[in-house]
């Protein structure tokens, strides 16, 4: 006891409670609506899943806390096979669905997103990226950029070709950005990358997305691509029909 209260202490010193306590909000909060949604299912399938998620998330809160987060950073070449090794499962295991993309692997009926795992190692990656440009060389410079540039593409590709899935790799973009801005990067270069963006999207629409990638993006603006709304549509049609049933306000817990 004269060991573990003294090392309680310290961790909660060191910890950042305030997200803690935050994302347990958040998540019991998330918890509740998923039961207040599923309240006319048969199983509570959903709610046990989302509470186990819960556990686990605050288990990994612990260790990583407990982990020197430096010392995982020296170690980004693991990290970097890791993220390749776990990516490259999707090839042969990943569960492809209806919409094309094959992102999640399914264990016993719990379904596993590797790109949100790999989400956290990418952080650190760039972090340490970043701060050795920072403290060793000139951030703004050139070739500082081009080589974040070329960091971020590797793995925005590597998501594209195992997942096949836009939506997850798009959330590695605006991580990506509000890091560059974060770390103080200069303006100009936002302007210059949107420039090059709005330039090479043409060749990347004609040349590189997937028929299912372009439906996608177009089913909420066309309903004659799935006029079922089972389809790529889905997630669009249900928004509406959500909005159209409780307006901004919902229709209440329980409901």
């Amino acid at each position: 006891m004269n060991k573990v209260l003294p090392w309680l202490k310290d961790y909660f010193r060191r910890a950042d409670m305030l997200l803690f306590f935050l994302c347990i909000a958040c998540s019991v909060f998330g918890i509740v609506i998923i039961s207040s949604a599923t309240k006319s299912y048969e199983t509570t399938k959903y709610v046990v899943v989302q509470t186990m998620a819960l556990m686990i998330g605050i288990f990994l809160y612990v260790v990583m806390t407990v982990i020197d987060v430096d010392i995982l950073a020296d170690k980004w070449v693991l990290l970097a096979v890791f993220n390749v090794v776990l990516l490259s499962t999707l090839i042969f295991f990943g569960e492809e669905s209806e919409t094309g993309n094959s992102g999640w692997l399914r264990f016993f009926g719990i379904g596993i997103q590797p790109s949100e795992v790999v989400k956290i190692t990418y952080i650190i990656m760039m972090a340490k990226h970043i701060s050795y440009l920072k403290e060793y060389k000139d951030l703004n410079a050139i070739v500082s950029v081009a080589q974040l540039v070329i960091h971020f593409i590797a793995i925005f590709g590597l998501l594209l070709v195992t997942s096949k899935d836009l939506g997850s790799a798009l959330v590695y973009f605006f991580i990506f950005a509000v890091m560059l801005f974060a770390g103080g990067l200069k303006l100009h270069w936002f302007a210059i990358g949107l420039a090059g963006i709005a330039a090479v999207t043409p060749i990347v629409w004609n040349h590189f997305l997937e028929d299912y990638q372009k439906l996608r993006i177009l089913a909420p603006y066309d309903p004659t691509i799935d006029p079922t709304g089972y389809g790529v549509s889905w997630h669009a049609k249900q928004s509406k029909l959500a909005l159209a049933s409780g307006r901004l306000t919902g229709t209440g817990l329980g409901n």
